[in-house]
């Protein structure tokens, strides 16, 4: 069982987050911090619109704070892409601000609290892309929506910690094949796949479009999960971007258990419970429920992926 606890910032001067969406949450410094970016405020006049502050949480003083940047920084934008690199660098990536798609990368070092563009570094503007750091250097992307349809694309960013020489490589990722497999993760994490790492005869090969979708780093590897693709559609599936060599294949994994119902814009991350295994967690998102008549839902629920035995939990809350 689990316990939500309501981060208020009780011990500070300043106030949290002014209400927003679209904005993202990434956390650093072996998670004292959580840097809040961004994002879309519904009010009136100056109060509405697209945001470019950063407002950081710091867990141990229980407190919010404004951290003072003299640096440039990215233009104000919602639905952008966000990760943690190196434990005290946010990336941020691509995002809109209502008018306009933009294609760019900055990192935000959170101990000179100082923005950097990384120049070299542009691709196809999109929103509702994932990325996540796969090592000290290089950060994936996948997906997201370029204002005429959904993406599946995969791009590593490489010498992400350049200023000058960060560039973006698409990469062509291997199809997924039927096999058998028993280790998903090394170095501290496995999830035990036995015969459930196997695409069906006739199925996908690779994951369709997507945009909203969850995306964190398993071991070596990359864990997908749901997104919303064409027509509105959203999904459930959860896909592998496994390590293959020096390149990249897809795995669409077949797991135990009930499954999240089907969901976009929701979180997603891992928790390790032991030095051997490590779990998933995922919580909320929209989505759609009925049979004839179907109408948005936005989900409190959080659900469990017990990587020892590769099976769903619903997660039961107390308190």
């Amino acid at each position: 069982r689990m316990r939500w606890v309501k981060c208020v910032g009780a011990r500070g001067d300043e106030p949290g987050p002014s209400a927003r969406f679209g904005h993202t949450a990434t956390c650093v410094k072996s998670s004292r911090f959580v840097v809040v970016f961004g994002g879309l405020a519904r009010g009136d006049g100056d109060s509405k619109g697209a945001l470019e502050d950063v407002v950081v949480y710091d867990a141990r003083a229980d407190a919010w704070f404004r951290p003072t940047i003299t640096t440039p920084g990215p233009r104000a934008r919602a639905f952008h892409s966000a990760c943690a690199f190196r434990d005290s660098f946010v990336v941020i990536a691509c995002g809109r601000d209502g008018r306009e798609q933009f294609g760019d990368v900055w990192v935000l070092d959170c101990d000179a609290w100082t923005w950097t563009r990384r120049s070299s570094a542009t691709m196809a503007p999109r929103d509702f892309a994932s990325i996540v750091a796969i090592d000290a250097d290089t950060v994936v992307m996948f997906g997201g929506f370029d204002g005429k349809g959904w993406l599946a694309d995969v791009h590593t960013l490489r010498d992400a910690s350049s200023e000058t020489g960060a560039t973006w490589m698409c990469e062509r990722v291997a199809p997924a094949r039927v096999e058998v497999f028993d280790e998903l993760a090394a170095s501290g994490a496995r999830m035990a796949m036995e015969t459930l790492g196997a695409v069906a005869s006739g199925g996908r090969t690779s994951p369709e479009a997507r945009s909203g979708h969850a995306m964190v780093l398993y071991g070596p590897n990359v864990l997908i999960h749901g997104g919303q693709g064409a027509n509105g559609a959203a999904f459930s599936d959860t896909w592998c971007l496994r390590r293959d060599g020096d390149g990249w294949r897809w795995v669409k994994l077949v797991l135990r258990g009930h499954a999240p119902a089907a969901r976009a814009g929701h979180a997603m991350g891992v928790l390790t419970m032991s030095p051997n295994v490590a779990n998933v967690v995922i919580a909320g998102g929209v989505g759609e429920d009925g049979w004839l008549a179907k109408k948005r839902v936005y989900f409190d629920d959080a659900h469990f992926l017990d990587g020892e035995n590769a099976r769903w939990e619903r997660v039961q809350f107390t308190g």
